[in-house]
């Protein structure tokens, strides 16, 4: 079961966001191969990043309006995207026809009541390839705006590695990102209450990105081995998956 997805779980804001999403990008680009799967795309901007990198990209997305968004920003690669839903076999299927070589699903699997048995299905559409997730990090910070998005639960490590565990995988890397990003988190979320789509959030989002995303990659990597707003894990998939 999935609780929301699509455009509906995101601030409107974020389709404004620029700095973050480059931040984010640097973080995994040394992890991507070069036929990337992104699963939940939203408003297309590590698409937009990863199409000026050069990479073969491909998208789905259950949400129609998502798909339709995707193909209006970037024509020339309508072919890419899909309106789907990768636990389903046909779907399967269809991405391993593509060869994808890395799936990246990024705040995603918060979303998913069974997350063990979308980690199984994920790791089907790529036998030797990769799975790059990206999930909201730290218990203790689950508050109005993960309610709101329609998050089953927020990950610490072990929560993860756990969930991978479950699922017969294997993570190479698990790490926190984004350390300053739990101040602001928990005073928006736990503190204040901000709605998701509020004004407060909004301008919120553009500040950050705007003033507090440079100074966070700075402090990041003295931060990231202790804890974070998200978790990056990183998992190779066997041949035989």
């Amino acid at each position: 079961m999935v609780a929301a997805n699509g455009l509906a779980t995101m601030a409107t804001a974020m389709k404004d966001v620029r700095y973050y999403y480059q931040w984010v990008y640097s973080a995994l680009h040394p992890l991507l191969g070069d036929r990337v799967l992104e699963i939940g795309p939203g408003y297309g901007a590590l698409a937009d990043i990863m199409l000026a990198n050069k990479k073969t990209y491909f998208a789905i997305d259950s949400d129609l309006t998502v798909i339709r968004n995707l193909n209006e920003r970037f024509p020339q690669n309508g072919k890419n995207f899909f309106c789907g839903n990768v636990d389903d076999q046909p779907w399967q299927d269809v991405i391993k026809s593509q060869k994808v070589d890395t799936i990246l699903s990024m705040n995603v699997l918060e979303h998913v009541e069974d997350d063990v048995n979308h980690l199984r299905q994920l790791a089907k559409c790529v036998p030797g390839g990769r799975i790059i997730v990206m999930v909201p990090a730290m218990r203790c910070l689950y508050g109005s705006l993960d309610r709101e998005a329609g998050h089953f639960r927020r990950y610490n490590k072990r929560d993860l590695k756990v969930a991978l565990d479950k699922a017969s995988l294997i993570p190479t890397s698990v790490r926190y990102f984004n350390g300053v990003g739990v101040a602001a988190w928990w005073a928006a979320s736990k503190l204040f209450k901000f709605r998701i789509d509020g004004q407060e959030t909004q301008a919120s989002i553009r500040f950050n990105d705007a003033l507090i995303v440079p100074m966070s990659r700075l402090v990041d990597p003295l931060l990231s081995p202790f804890f974070g707003q998200s978790l990056i894990a990183s998992v190779s998939i066997p041949v035989s998956f």
